[in-house]
């Protein structure tokens, strides 16, 4: 996520090496594979830990107070009109697993969880 009027905000897919020279605001879950996808495009991100949230309307906000960039999944619902959502290439990968046993007794809550993770898994967009 960036400014609308960054300079990068008019590309559909942002490369990593364009944003060495930007503040990164968060981190955590992300934060060590994007290290990693750094360091392996030749240099180390400008991880910004003043600004701690997991309010993402928080991090738009600071996004758009100027204050850096940050990752957030192009699923994510409402927009403000003064940041944009950019693919990034290459963009961190985050997974999710979900242990259950195999057999023996499932609460309906637990089965309940099991579809809407599902479900929500596939309406995510794959590319």
């Amino acid at each position: 996520m960036l400014r609308r009027d960054d300079p990068l905000a008019g590309r559909k897919r942002i490369g990593l090496e364009r944003i060495a020279a930007k503040r990164i605001l968060g981190g955590p879950p992300w934060g060590p594979d994007l290290r990693l996808l750094c360091n392996r495009c030749g240099f180390e991100p400008r991880f910004d830990s003043k600004y701690r949230t997991t309010d993402f309307s928080a991090f738009q906000s600071l996004v758009a107070a100027g204050l850096g960039v940050t990752l957030m999944r192009l699923a994510f619902g409402s927009i403000r009109e003064d940041v944009v959502l950019r693919r990034l290439d290459p963009a961190p990968v985050r997974h999710v697993k979900l242990a259950v046993r195999a057999e023996g007794y499932r609460s309906s809550a637990t089965e309940a969880m099991l579809r809407g993770l599902v479900a929500a898994v596939r309406d995510l967009p794959t590319e």
